[in-house]
């Protein structure tokens, strides 16, 4: 049972980095769709413009991610500390403690 709790750990984490690196790259990405993709640029304005909102916001919204929550719950199970914030426990603490 401790393997398969581990085992959906890790995929937790992956895939949680996976939706980090989704949402940044959305973020620059998504601004220039309507040079690389030759659509109207009302388009960009009117519906990506909102769509970057939205990812700003949810990243920097006071509330956990759920699937920051979910790992936290799965951390719980495995005996290991709860983290604040998934960006901040994983790529930010590393950088802080390499300096």
């Amino acid at each position: 049972m401790q393997t398969l709790k581990l085992a959906i750990f890790y995929f937790v984490v992956l895939s949680h980095f996976l939706v980090v690196i989704i949402n940044v790259s959305a973020f620059f990405i998504l601004p220039f769709s309507w040079l690389i993709l030759h659509i109207p640029f009302w388009y960009t304005v009117f519906l990506i413009t909102p769509i970057d909102s939205l990812i700003i916001y949810l990243t920097f919204d006071k509330n956990p991610c759920p699937m920051t929550r979910l790992e936290n719950v799965l951390r719980q199970s495995l005996g290991m500390k709860k983290i604040g914030g998934f960006v901040g426990h994983y790529l930010l603490r590393k950088k802080r403690t390499s300096l």
